[in-house]
């Protein structure tokens, strides 16, 4: 049996069930007593009704501002913060409380500022707008003229403090790559594999490993304070073996979208694998194949409070897949 450790940071990769409790009733309030008039029964036959008051008129100038304002959301996946200015001018972080997901509305045309910012065990790593890659600089400007989520990225740190690669093409020891957030890592019995995204490409670097050095990996005390430290001593100088280009290898979306109308009980049997979240209001359960994770739409019924498992997901029908995270990085090495 092979045995291995496995690092990882995965984007919303926790169970939710969203089935929201239904909220309490509202008693009715109790009825005035008899012995309180109303104001029209105590007003004097000869006095006449109160005139209806006029509808609110609503100015065309504001109608026409509440037309030109466009919603912005900017939110995090991963241990990170983010700061957003209206003006473009430098945004200010929220100390007390910090700021992880966030939204305004400004005029089309507005030039917005975002600013992104690490937690001690984190790396940044890009802004992505509309799922898009936006850019690798923790300090950006946008110009809004569309609703939009701006996302900041974050992966883990490794704790190496020594310089990074700007190519991975000039990748030779691990040594290059650790300063580079990570989204995983992990040391097999044959290789240790690391993970880590440059200029909004994911790479995965593969070395081949001494006999023993396994086992030194796994005698470091993970609760050791100095444990990056002595992990990356051991890590730094392995030569790198292969190098892969792992956004090259996520399947393009033509062929996700031909996996609509099968059952998930199909992509079981095709080695998919449940990856543990789903969402039953809108109908998404998380599935892993290879060294992917997936987001796969659903046609059918989960019942609130059901235990989600294989059986519970053979019957329902696939009706969308589409790329979430990196799954499994060494699904492909652990038969070699």
């Amino acid at each position: 049996m092979k045995k291995f450790v496995v690092f990882c940071l995965s984007a919303a990769m926790l169970c939710i069930a969203a089935c929201a409790a239904p909220a309490p009733a509202v008693p009715a309030p109790a009825a005035a007593p008899e012995s309180v008039a109303s104001a029209e029964a105590a007003a004097p036959e000869s006095e006449a009704p109160a005139e209806a008051a006029a509808p609110e008129v609503v100015p065309e100038t504001a109608a026409a501002v509440d037309e030109n304002m466009i919603l912005v959301r900017v939110n995090t996946d991963g241990l990170g913060e983010i700061a957003i200015s209206e003006t473009g001018d430098t945004p200010v972080f929220e100390e007390q409380f910090p700021v992880s997901s966030s939204f305004t509305h400004v005029e089309k045309g507005t030039v917005i500022a975002l600013s992104a910012r690490q937690q001690d065990d984190s790396r940044f790593v890009k802004w992505t707008r509309n799922g898009e890659y936006y850019s690798d600089e923790a300090d950006i400007t946008a110009t809004i003229d569309e609703e939009v989520e701006f996302i900041a990225v974050f992966g883990m740190s490794s704790g190496f403090d020594g310089p990074a690669v700007s190519d991975a093409a000039d990748a030779k020891t691990m040594a290059d790559v650790l300063a580079l957030p990570s989204y995983a890592y992990s040391t097999m019995d044959k290789y240790f594999v690391y993970t880590f995204e440059l200029k909004g490409t994911m790479y995965r670097a593969i070395a081949e490993i001494p006999d023993g050095f396994a086992d030194q990996i796994f005698a470091l005390d993970f609760s050791d304070p100095q444990y990056d430290e002595k992990h990356n001593a051991l890590v730094a100088p392995l030569p790198i073996s292969r190098l892969d280009c792992l956004t090259d290898m996520i399947p393009p979306q033509e062929e996700l979208d031909a996996l609509a109308g099968k059952t998930f009980g199909d992509l079981l049997d095709d080695g998919w694998s449940y990856g543990w979240y789903y969402n039953l209001e809108d109908k998404v359960v998380g599935m892993n194949s290879g060294l992917f994770s997936y987001s796969v739409g659903f046609d059918g019924t989960i019942e609130a409070g059901t235990e989600v498992d294989d059986e519970t997901l053979r019957p329902l029908i696939v009706t969308s897949v589409t790329y979430d995270t990196l799954g499994n990085i060494t699904a492909d090495l652990e038969e070699e």
